[in-house]
């Protein structure tokens, strides 16, 4: 099949020990399993949000399918090929997007630390720097490109990581929380950047872990809750709450004085009016920068807004669920 296939993965870390149990105990190992027995199939084609709790495994795995990591069992297969073990071949298929500070130099600019891993990856002369500057202008930092890594806002070195990713244009693209510690234009850059990766390439797989439920809302409708190093559960959320594996949206509930009408919203590109009652209307946009548009927007119509609440979320229920915490009406 053409996608990722995953078949009884695990990963085991040795545990750490201190040095009275090591004296009295030198032959009892007992490793942590980050891993156990992870079977997951992604198909051919669209975003979707890796979530689950601190320490769930979600990193391990990315670092495993982005070929830093060897498993200790199972089976990888990319677009019917059996690649476990093979991290060269992985690591040319597959960009991984880490938000690590340490593996980038602190001297050297954002666009000499770029030039220095393409040249890595094989690039050279004017196409070295032609595809560095389009990745560092991709992420939106290419007036940042003379800067050196140290003089860097977290955003932005975060963003030059997501540059760093882009560098092979691969078709498989993991990013590890690629918005931690963001500001909210920056997220948005960067939600854009993710939605027109797939626009372009319609058969790319970008697997995006995240922390955050909104975001994985407003990013994608297919979901994978990792717990515990197993598979929660993996689905594709309602058309009511959610559309298609390219991009999701969230709905809100407004009400304006005067009230809102549906010629109020139709000029808002990625805003649709759900439905109206008790003077209030129910809204659903594709993302953060539609649902700031559309505030402008009514705005400037001469509306003022008194109350804009996001609806109710099948993905909390979901989440809750899967970790075995059923989520409890709001009154």
């Amino acid at each position: 099949m053409d996608g990722i296939e995953i078949r009884g993965l695990v990963k085991e870390y040795p545990r750490s020990r201190d040095l009275l149990h090591l004296l009295r105990h030198p032959l009892r190992h007992r490793p942590v399993t980050a891993l156990d027995g992870i079977d997951l199939t992604i198909p051919r084609g669209g975003i979707y949000a890796l979530l689950g709790p601190n320490a769930a495994g979600k990193t391990t795995l990315l670092k495993i399918l982005g070929g830093l990591l060897l498993p200790n069992a199972g089976t990888i297969r990319i677009d019917g090929d059996d690649l476990t073990g093979d991290a060269k071949t992985i690591r040319e298929r597959v960009g991984l997007i880490v938000c690590d500070e340490r593996s980038f130099y602190w001297r050297l600019t954002a666009k000499e630390n770029l030039r220095f891993f393409a040249t890595l990856y094989g690039f050279r002369g004017s196409d070295r720097d032609a595809q560095v500057m389009r990745c560092l202008t991709d992420a939106g930092i290419e007036d940042q490109a003379g800067t050196q890594f140290m003089r860097l806002s977290t955003g932005m070195r975060q963003r030059l990581a997501v540059a760093r990713g882009l560098l092979l244009d691969p078709s498989i693209l993991l990013m590890d929380e690629a918005t931690r510690s963001l500001d909210p234009e920056s997220r948005s850059r960067i939600h854009s950047l993710v939605t027109g990766l797939i626009e372009r390439d319609p058969d790319r797989i970008i697997l995006y872990s995240t922390h955050d439920l909104a975001e994985a809302e407003l990013i994608s409708g297919h979901v994978i809750v990792i717990r515990g190093g197993k598979i929660a559960t993996e689905q594709q959320l309602g058309a009511n709450e959610m559309v298609g594996h390219t991009g999701g949206g969230r709905t809100y509930r407004i009400v304006t004085t005067p009230e809102i009408s549906p010629e109020d919203i139709e000029d808002v590109a990625g805003a649709s009016l759900v439905h109206t009652q008790d003077g209030s209307a129910t809204v659903r946009v594709s993302s953060l920068t539609v649902f700031d548009d559309l505030v402008g927007h009514l705005r400037s119509r001469g509306l003022r807004l008194v109350e804009a609440a996001p609806e109710r979320s099948s993905l909390m229920d979901l989440y809750m669920a899967s970790m075995g915490e059923p989520q409890q009406e709001q009154p």
